[in-house]
């Protein structure tokens, strides 16, 4: 129930943060990379005050939609009416 406002609100923030065709850089890797600071929600944490490990994909996901909002990208997936889904995901979570 939470997930679809702050869906929303990061591609909003995409939208805000979207460069001019001219300006916009080429591509995104080691020269370009797509940085998203956010703040943990009260539900991503847990009684310690660590993050959940299901959070750190919520976030992941919610960088990708401010990405593809950035980049100009979602208005081409609506024209096109394609959708984005994602086949797996691998994390790797380590002692603090």
């Amino acid at each position: 129930l939470l997930y679809i406002p702050r869906c929303a609100a990061a591609v909003a923030r995409g939208y805000l943060r979207r460069h001019p065709p001219s300006a916009r850089p080429v591509g995104i890797g080691p020269d370009y990379p797509h940085v998203r600071s956010a703040r943990c929600g009260i539900l991503d944490i847990d009684l310690n005050g660590h993050m959940n490990n299901s959070a750190y994909l919520v976030h992941a996901e919610l960088a990708r939609w401010d990405l593809v909002a950035s980049n100009g990208m979602l208005s081409a997936i609506l024209r096109q009416r394609a959708l984005l889904f994602i086949t797996g995901a691998t994390v790797r979570y380590r002692k603090e």
